[in-house]
């Protein structure tokens, strides 16, 4: 079983994250053609714009929550050019800043 990946955001912050589906894009021989973002669980970040993608790499902005702590899980929703889906997952773990 994969495990998902886990970035820590202090709050308040705003980081571009990047999701890369270069490998199962090969596989299947075909190219991402669009991607959506969003939150599938948890309140502590939202996204920022709209994610981007290019050569089966998506980017987007993460805000993190100024007032709260705690994951969230965002997915990345991947439109081939088959119409085929792949989605990736990964969680923002937003923390206090301490001394």
């Amino acid at each position: 079983m994969a495990r998902i990946p886990t970035f820590d955001i202090p709050q308040g912050d705003t980081r571009n994250a990047t999701v890369d589906i270069s490998a199962a894009s090969s596989d299947f021989g075909v190219s991402a053609t669009s991607v959506v973002w969003s939150v599938d669980k948890g309140t502590t970040v939202t996204i920022s714009g709209t994610p981007t993608v290019s050569s089966n790499v998506s980017t987007g902005t993460l805000v993190a929550d100024a007032n709260k702590t705690g994951c969230s899980l965002i997915k990345a929703k991947f439109t081939l050019s088959d119409a085929q889906t792949i989605s990736k997952f990964f969680i923002i773990d937003v923390i206090k800043p301490v001394c």
